[in-house]
């Protein structure tokens, strides 16, 4: 629950997700799933959770040592525009190997539970590879292929054959509309992945002439499927969640 990151959430999608966030607290099952590899300061969440679950014992100061390091590069500490050096890196994946190799050896875990924990770690480790890149560019594209990663084994390993939605700013959803292309943003592989099965919206702010209407509020456009989104919501306003509304909260 607290892992819900959402800078980019309109009014509308929060009274959307309040229901499935509600349910999940209610029923105590995750509904609601991450797949960005958490740029900011989630990855102290995650050291209070396994302290508290005592899931690592032996290598616990080479987690904190991981924390101290990242919170560097992280959050409000973040110095801008410099990049995680080699050394650093050399640190931070030795120590989650052996965090990795102690959970592995857990007995007392369930093989879900583990299962979830490694792909946790995994993408910690690519966290760390992101933070080491200092072109934005690139970054950003490292960043989406992640996200299609996890979206793709989010859906073969928990979802498995059920509908999936992903919420996410237009550019990381976008299809990709010449097949032939390289892929580079987390929708142009979902596209390669799910063909026809991956339906991408984007919402616009503004008005359009179609005649038709989604509920009162919104006004929806069809698209064929080569383009880079199926429809398009427009709307006259958009309300941004303010940052006091933000789950998770880096200060």
């Amino acid at each position: 629950n607290s892992f819900i990151y959402p800078f980019w959430n309109t009014s509308s999608v929060k009274k959307v997700i309040k229901p499935i966030f509600n349910n999940e607290k209610i029923e105590n099952i995750p509904r609601i799933l991450g797949c960005d590899i958490q740029e900011d300061c989630r990855f102290l969440k995650m050291t209070e959770y396994l302290n508290k679950e005592n899931l690592i014992i032996d290598h616990r100061n080479k987690l904190l040592q991981c924390d101290s390091i990242l919170s560097q590069y992280i959050g409000s500490k973040h110095r801008k525009k410099e990049a995680l050096n080699s050394n650093e890196f050399s640190i931070l994946k030795l120590n989650y190997n052996s965090i990795i190799q102690e959970l592995l050896s857990r007995k007392n875990i369930t093989a879900l539970r583990k299962m979830l924990l490694l792909q946790c770690f995994q993408n910690r480790l690519w966290l760390c590879e992101y933070l080491t890149i200092s072109n934005i560019t690139k970054r950003m594209k490292f960043r989406d292929s992640l996200m299609a990663v996890n979206v793709i084994w989010l859906s073969d390993e928990i979802i498995k054959n059920e509908k999936i939605i992903i919420w996410a700013a237009s550019l990381h959803i976008a299809k990709k509309k010449n097949r032939d292309a390289k892929s580079e943003w987390m929708g142009e592989f979902l596209t390669t992945k799910f063909r026809n099965d991956y339906f991408t919206i984007s919402i616009q702010k503004g008005t359009t002439p179609t005649s038709k209407f989604l509920e009162n509020d919104f006004k929806i456009k069809y698209q064929s499927d080569n383009e880079k989104f199926n429809a398009l919501i427009y709307l006259t306003t958009l309300e941004k969640i303010k940052s006091t509304e933000w789950i998770t909260k880096c200060d």
